[in-house]
């Protein structure tokens, strides 16, 4: 077997950062929640439409799945240890550019759909 020059910890290294990221992402819509809970109580009216709420609770079920797919990553990787070091071609390691692509993407939808909460929730101009 040829071995290469990708440590498990190479991988590792971004799935804690995946995590952290997909962490704060589900904190800020839980303060987005609250912020809609707080205008319903200030002004009896709720800024979010069903399709917004629905939307929201959408993104953050595919960020939960997200992140649990990144623990039973590192958990099949922990498993396959003596695999590494490895390369880029190995599968290990093209997985781990899928997931990437994914984190990408979720990131940009929350992103995008952050900005849209605010727009509605904050003060309005």
């Amino acid at each position: 077997m040829i071995k290469g020059e990708i440590l498990l910890v190479d991988l590792v290294f971004e799935y804690k950062i995946w995590k952290k990221r997909i962490d704060y992402f589900i904190r800020e819509i839980q303060v987005f929640c609250e912020r809609n809970d707080e205008l319903i109580t200030l002004r009896n009216s709720c800024d979010l439409d069903a399709s917004m709420i629905d939307m929201i609770m959408k993104h953050r079920n595919e960020l939960e799945a997200f992140h649990n797919n990144i623990k039973v990553k590192e958990q099949e990787l922990q498993f396959y240890n003596k695999d590494f070091p490895i390369t880029k071609q190995h599968q290990y390691y093209l997985d781990h550019i899928e997931l990437r692509k994914q984190i990408n993407e979720l990131s940009n939808q929350h992103y995008q759909l952050s900005e849209k909460l605010i727009a509605v929730l904050a003060i309005h101009e």
